[in-house]
């Protein structure tokens, strides 16, 4: 399957193309144009320690953006 529209259904899954590598995922989302999509800002934040979030600071950036 390398496309699809709404309402298509696959009935056979051999038919899937699957991703043998991140390479042709990365490549097929710049391909289509998937990196330039956006929905509004996006807020960067650091999770790997939660102990070091300034809630205070991410709070005050979702209002900014709302």
């Amino acid at each position: 399957m390398q496309h699809y529209h709404f309402g298509d259904k696959l009935t056979d899954e051999t038919k899937l193309d699957g991703m043998p590598s991140f390479e042709v995922y990365q490549r097929r989302l710049t391909d289509r144009g998937y990196d330039k999509f956006e929905l509004g800002k996006l807020i960067r934040l650091d999770v790997s320690d939660y102990s070091k979030i300034n809630y205070e600071q991410l709070i005050a950036e979702i209002k900014n953006a709302l």
